[in-house]
């Protein structure tokens, strides 16, 4: 691993927490990091973003340049959610403020980065639309390395897909021919289709491309979990197997899905759909492994990191539909998403 940073006594004593761990690189400017990515093999990144003669950002951007693969780890004294949203729209993998409180947290940081590159299949979400399908991101996304994005740009991850469910209207020819694009560049990888077509010439448009599966909406989130663990199976992968949910939680799944801008509390979710709280508690993380509340939360920051990656939208707005309360909340429910919290203030 490569650590990128001006100030010596840091790399000195990054050195001293990782170098057990990990064969350990450094560099004190971006020049110089460069140079070393270009000689030696190195399959993840600590990189600071303000340093003299060229700042993380433009090596982040050089190393999109260069299509490389490695996941870079931004390490900042900044607590500032809208400069790490940036360098993630440039290609970083996630980030960590220091000081920080627990070096094990660091090293665990590292070994996702790790696992992450090393990881070269995924499951493809594809939609037009960042809340289509994030609620099988969120329930996949604990046992498989999982893709959510825009169908133009499916061709852009450097991954072998292992599945791809795609989301649409497919009531025109363009979205049509779209969708024949798709299965033209993955012929070989079993395709779900999730449609609002219910028109038969479109349906027979969609059999023409001989799917695995095609679910009109609605459909039932476990209906297609179990689809796609049948399928992932029949490629030699291992997801858990998703047992059938009762109605409850069927419906429960559907109103935190339609309602994640503002989520019901689990008092009100369980009337909502006719069970104890304690009852819904219990079958929700049977049939999920979480809770209700982690569900609704995961789902709003799979939305939230999507548009970060997508759009040029201000943070704000990022937050606003992704519906977090304000900028401070979004930062303090991004961080502990993406599984690194910062120092205790």
């Amino acid at each position: 691993m490569l650590a990128v940073d001006d100030d010596p006594g840091f790399l000195e004593a990054l050195d001293l927490i990782l170098s057990e761990d990990f064969d350990f690189l450094t560099a004190q400017s971006g020049p110089q990091a460069l140079e070393l990515i270009g000689k030696r093999r190195v399959d993840v990144i600590l990189l600071d973003l303000v340093m003299p003669e060229m700042n993380g950002f433009e090596v982040l951007e050089r190393l999109r340049e260069s299509r490389s693969t490695v996941p870079v780890i931004i390490v900042t004294a900044y607590n500032d959610v809208a400069r790490v949203v940036r360098g993630m729209k440039a290609g970083a993998y996630n980030y960590v403020t220091k000081p920080w409180d627990d070096d094990a947290d660091l090293i665990t940081l590292i070994q996702g980065a790790l696992q992450s590159h090393s990881c070269r299949t995924a499951v493809l979400l594809l939609s037009e639309e960042p809340g289509a399908l994030a609620s099988i991101e969120v329930a996949l996304q604990a046992e498989l390395k999982v893709i959510s994005s825009a169908p133009a740009r499916a061709s852009a991850f450097g991954v072998r897909a292992e599945a791809i469910v795609i989301d649409g209207q497919f009531a025109e020819e363009g979205e049509i021919a779209a969708l024949r694009g798709i299965r033209a560049r993955f012929w070989d990888v079993p395709l779900v289709v999730i449609t609002m077509a219910s028109h038969d010439a479109r349906l027979e448009d969609i059999a023409a491309l001989h799917p695995a599966a095609v679910f009109v909406k609605p459909y039932a989130l476990d209906d297609v979990l179990i689809r796609l663990t049948e399928l992932l199976a029949g490629r030699g992968c291992s997801p858990r197997g998703w047992p059938r949910f009762t109605p409850e939680i069927r419906r429960a799944v559907e109103v935190l899905a339609r309602q994640y801008s503002n989520p019901p509390s689990a008092s009100a979710l369980a009337r909502a759909v006719h069970i104890s709280e304690e009852r819904l508690r219990s079958a929700f993380r049977e049939a999920l492994g979480m809770s209700p509340k982690e569900f609704a939360k995961r789902l709003q920051v799979a939305i939230a990191a999507r548009l970060v990656r997508e759009t040029d939208l201000r943070l704000a707005e990022i937050a606003r539909r992704a519906g977090f309360h304000d900028e401070s909340y979004f930062s303090r429910m991004f961080k502990e998403a993406r599984g690194f919290r910062g120092p205790t203030p």
